[in-house]
């Protein structure tokens, strides 16, 4: 049985989705996984629940399993409105200097092309540094008995220029808002003011015993970073374990 939490946030995955793009039944999502959190995966650690949902709200689901498999689907986007390339809690770490140098390039140039990280360690951060982020992978807490914190998450309309913790930033303007329980989740740096911070949690790390505001979730796109095609999405948070 799917987990209610894996539920309400792949809801939430699709609501982004909608509120970005035209209808979802006329979507198709591209979905590619590494390494144990696959979706063919049924164990707790897999990703099946997921896929079958997506399929059900109407999504293609591919999950290719060769470099030459992702090539080709890029390749291939003429076939398809939208491909978002999913990557949750990945075993290698990404390379966009060689291997995944196709990732930002299509970002960038691609049409239709967008990318979901779900990552609560550090393996995405080679990728990630080239759009000003870093995924500190350290745990957060919330308490001694309910060590999971709660997060909020705002699905924007708009991003506008304000301040967060006393810096720069970019946050949500006419969002819709939900309140999602974390797993093993760690906090995201946003070291250049371009990411629109979509996902904001009060909670311990394991370096701090004193609550503080941490970054979840982030956002960029072609109106806030250069390195954006229009209508491309980065979509990044920092707990791959929802899923």
């Amino acid at each position: 049985m799917m987990r209610f939490k894996s539920f309400i946030f792949g809801l939430v995955l699709v609501g982004l989705v909608a509120s970005l793009y035209a209808s979802p039944k006329t979507l198709f999502l591209k979905i590619s996984f590494r390494g144990s959190t696959g979706p063919y995966n049924t164990q707790w650690n897999g990703t099946s629940d997921l896929a079958s949902m997506l399929r059900e709200q109407g999504y293609s689901v591919v999950s290719p399993l060769t470099q030459r498999d992702l090539e080709d689907a890029v390749k291939a986007s003429g076939r398809y409105k939208r491909i978002i390339y999913v990557l949750i809690s990945p075993d290698i770490p990404l390379d966009p200097e060689a291997r995944d140098s196709w990732i930002p390039s299509a970002l960038s140039s691609l049409g239709g092309f967008s990318v979901l990280i779900a990552d609560e360690n550090t393996t995405s951060n080679k990728l990630l540094g080239r759009y000003g982020l870093v995924i500190r992978g350290e745990t957060l807490f919330y308490g001694e008995d309910n060590p999971f914190p709660p997060a909020v998450f705002r699905l924007p309309g708009t991003c506008v220029e304000t301040v967060y913790e006393g810096r720069p930033a970019y946050m949500p303007a006419n969002y819709t808002e939900h309140i999602l329980r974390l797993d093993w989740a760690s906090y995201i740096a946003v070291l250049r003011p371009q990411a629109c911070i979509v996902g904001v949690t009060i909670a311990k790390t394991e370096r701090s015993p004193s609550t503080s505001s941490h970054i979840v979730g982030v956002y960029l796109d072609h109106r806030l970073s250069r390195d954006m095609a229009p209508g491309n999405m980065l979509l990044v948070i920092s707990d791959g374990s929802l899923f």
